[in-house]
């Protein structure tokens, strides 16, 4: 009986590492991620690197919740506009135009907002409000309910292979928060 029930707890002494071994290594899969360098105004800032752009939505999905982890972390936007998925996202034009709009109207470019709220990063949805062959206007939604941001982002068709953001307006239908 000693035999058994010593037999019977080693046994579940190695389910339980085998659990755990399938747990981490399943728990990761499909986690992109890297640490950048950064500026100084924080340290070890991790920035999902995964960026999707054969289409549109794919596009602005990802490149969204890549911009709204990483302004969430506190990164300024140097730290954000030098990063390569800054360019993977965004067109050279917008990009060079960000400083400019936050200097003229005190709003990020890309949020059309003054701050950010930490469920828009897990809350992104966008949908084709028109489209032609090199261009589509996506209806962006950042969080949900009453805290939820409504913007229009335009994106284009870049070599003829890669979906860009050109610009981004408040959706007119957002109401005030």
């Amino acid at each position: 009986m000693k035999k058994v029930l010593a037999m019977s707890a080693i046994a579940l002494f190695f389910l339980a590492v085998l659990g755990l071994v399938l747990f981490k290594l399943f728990s990761s899969t499909g986690t992109t991620a890297t640490s950048t360098p950064t500026d100084g105004t924080h340290t070890g800032v991790v920035f999902p690197v995964a960026i999707t752009t054969d289409s549109p939505q794919q596009a602005v999905v990802s490149c969204y919740k890549w911009y709204v982890g990483a302004y969430n972390t506190g990164s300024t936007l140097a730290t954000i506009s030098s990063q390569p998925q800054a360019s993977q996202c965004f067109t050279d034009n917008f990009i060079n135009t960000w400083q400019q709009i936050l200097s003229n109207t005190g709003s990020d470019a890309v949020l059309v907002s003054q701050s950010t709220l930490s469920s828009w990063e897990g809350n992104i949805q966008a949908r084709v409000v028109g489209q032609s062959i090199r261009s589509a206007d996506m209806e962006v939604t950042l969080g949900t309910g009453y805290a939820a941001m409504n913007l229009i982002a335009h994106v284009i068709l870049e070599n003829d292979s890669v979906w860009k953001i050109d610009s981004v307006t408040l959706d007119p239908s957002q109401p005030s928060l």
